[in-house]
């Protein structure tokens, strides 16, 4: 609504001109020759100005009103806290800060809404001023049109007076009054056309002081008081801009390698090069500085930071047949002088250790080096180094397609002395969100939850992709698939139903409606459901199974805050599995008819006292070991199944 729809002419700084002024000029004596309209460069300067005035009011709006809702809601907060009175432990400080800040707060936006008051009489004068702009833009699209048909007249009158026959005299003089018609209508809309122009130019003061004045000084206006209370505020506390500090850094963490009395050696440093290679024993780790305080051999101490120090490992003691090198060869003990070492296995640390599969990321890898880093290698792929010193590098990593913890290996410029490598140094995992959700449920703004709003049913829920298969990790773990959810709502109202986790295999049922998956995932073909109440099985629309209520039952086990699993395996035969807060509570035989490489989308039938869950991310994959069963039959997909996707 704030874009300026510009007219056909022209707002350049030589005034108004039609396009083909030159090419349609002829020698007919009736043409009118058009002059440009005086004022229209001003009026250009005057509509860039409004049209940055409207935007301004409509930006400023809005932050203005988000500072406001904020600090209402904190002031609300604050009032909460503050009418607990269990202050203890609190000093005096903090509580007449925090009551001070009300006033400020309250004073903020009694100057927040008398400034707002200013922003809506300064957007009404700008709306009202766009519609003189709007006339004009009008006037001189009829100019240009009249222009038009006044220079089509005056080609044909010249035309038909190059020919010397004499049957066209009448078609001439037709033409003849037409032009000297369009000739006048051309000079009356230019005459109105300049009139409007120099109304509007002439208005410029008028125009400034409703929009650009006004608008400036509320602003001026309105800062002096917002800084006044903020001012009053800061007397009575007695604070000064200095006393205005910055937070504290983080603290550093203690290395687990860097003990007291461990012998290490300094690597790295750039301000005191002259100390790398040398070795120190460790005296204590200093938690305020961040940094470890080592004594050199010559007892000199210094405090270094644990990037900079390597742990040195103790010799072993070495065959005396062996120890030397070949005779005459000049090498030293135990090898050749071409010869490496062997690769030293040295934690490799990645902040952060685990990352989204199928997303781009940026890692920073730490690890002590010697030289500057070069290359990272994770899973065997060399990813994009950002950013890289003797100790940490930033790199891009990924994307990767399945959830698995996966080798990190660091290299430094010269590979035959410095390799760093760090088993299931990086993690993988997989974070499923909601897709379409039940005819009475709301997903929230991340898709990571899902509340049902209104009733007990219509709550099936689907993730918005196939949940990754993942390869038994654990010793003897079998392979399948895995999701967790969380329980972060339970109704107190009295209900025999309660919720069922499953998995839809091929595809997220087509309806026109989610009204018409029905009340429950019971009836959604093409799928696995376990739970419910009596707790059952369910396949392919049909229940196998009633299970062992003392085993598990959801309508009474399942609490607010409590982690629900559900572990597919990818076996012959195959199991579905239920973990409740990471324990296996029921497991049972299930034949579904469908192979590993069908796509498996997590379904949540948000039922009964049940009414909110949450998808966890990097949920722990318990480890699941099949066992030699008898499967029942899958029941074959009833005739309607079509009909219940439809």
């Amino acid at each position: 609504a704030m874009a300026f729809k510009k007219p056909s002419f022209s707002f350049g700084s030589g005034g108004y001109s039609p396009p083909s002024a030159a090419s349609r000029a002829g020698p007919a004596e009736t043409s009118a020759v058009v002059a440009p309209v005086p004022g229209v460069a001003e009026l250009d300067r005057q509509r860039r100005l409004l049209n940055s005035v409207r935007h301004f009011v409509g930006e400023w709006y809005k932050g203005l009103k988000g500072i406001v809702d904020a600090q209402q809601s904190l002031t609300s907060s604050v009032r909460y806290f503050l009418q607990g009175g269990d202050l203890d432990g609190l000093e005096d400080g903090p509580v007449t800060l925090m009551l001070e800040m009300l006033e400020v707060f309250k004073a903020a936006n009694e100057a927040v809404q008398g400034h707002t008051t200013t922003l809506a009489v300064v957007q009404q004068h700008a709306d009202l001023i766009f519609k003189d702009y709007e006339k004009v833009s009008r006037q001189c699209r009829k100019r240009d049109e009249a222009y038009d048909r006044q220079g089509h007249y005056n080609e044909k009158v010249s035309s038909l007076q190059t020919q010397a026959s004499g049957g066209r005299s009448e078609k001439l003089q037709r033409n003849q009054v037409k032009l000297q018609k369009a000739s006048d209508e051309l000079e009356a809309i230019d005459t109105e056309c300049k009139r409007l122009v120099a109304d509007v130019v002439s208005k410029r003061r008028e125009h400034v002081d409703r929009t650009l004045t006004s608008l400036l000084q509320g602003y001026c206006v309105m800062m002096p008081k917002w800084g006044e209370a903020a001012k009053i505020a800061m007397d009575r506390l007695g604070l000064r801009d200095a006393d205005i500090v910055s937070p504290p850094p983080p603290p550093v963490e203690e290395d687990d390698r860097l003990t007291s009395g461990a012998r290490v050696q300094v690597i790295g440093l750039t301000g005191a090069a002259h100390l790398n290679g040398k070795e120190a024993t460790i005296v204590e780790f200093d938690q305020a500085a961040g940094r470890y305080l080592v004594e050199f051999d010559d007892g000199d101490k210094k405090k270094i930071k644990g990037v900079n120090l390597e742990p040195v490992q103790p010799a072993l003691a070495q065959d005396p047949d062996t120890s030397a090198g070949p005779a005459g060869s000049g090498c030293p003990p135990g090898g050749t002088s071409e010869q490496a070492p062997e690769e030293e296995q040295v934690a490799v640390r990645m902040m952060p250790a685990s990352i989204p599969m199928g997303a781009v990321t940026e890692v920073e890898v730490s690890c002590s080096m010697g030289d500057t880093i070069e290359e990272v290698l994770v899973a065997g792929r060399p990813c994009e180094v950002l950013e890289s010193t003797t100790s940490t590098a930033i790199v891009r990593v990924g994307p990767f397609t399945s959830p698995d913890e996966v080798d990190v290996e660091v290299r430094a410029r010269h590979l035959e002395r410095y390799l760093r490598k760090q088993e299931r140094g990086l993690k993988f995992y997989q974070a499923l969100r909601f897709g379409m959700v039940g005819f009475n449920c709301k997903a929230s703004a991340d898709c990571r939850r899902v509340f049902r709003n209104e009733g007990i049913v219509m709550g099936t829920c689907f993730s918005s992709e196939p949940v990754a298969r993942f390869d038994g990790g654990q010793a003897g773990s079998c392979p399948g698939w895995y999701f967790e959810v969380a329980v972060v709502e339970r109704q107190d109202q009295r209900s025999i139903r309660s919720l069922a986790l499953g998995y839809r295999f091929e595809d997220i049922p087509q309806v026109a409606s989610t009204r018409d998956l029905g009340e429950t995932a019971k009836t959604l073909p093409k799928a696995v459901m376990l739970g419910y109440d009596p707790p059952q099985l369910v396949v392919n629309g049909t229940m196998v199974k009633k299970t062992d209520s003392k085993l598990w039952r959801p309508h009474r086990d399942v609490a607010e805050g409590d982690r629900l699993g559900l572990f597919l395996t990818d076996s012959t035969p195959q199991q579905v599995a239920v973990f409740h807060n990471g324990v296996e509570r029921l497991r049972l035989p299930v034949e579904s008819g469908h192979g590993s490489s069908i796509p498996r989308y997590a379904v949540i039938d948000v039922c009964g006292q049940v009414s909110g869950i949450e998808f966890i991310e990097q949920a722990a994959i318990p480890a699941v070991v099949v066992e030699s069963v008898a499967a029942p039959a899958a029941p074959a997909p009833s005739s309607s199944d079509s009909d219940k996707e439809v």
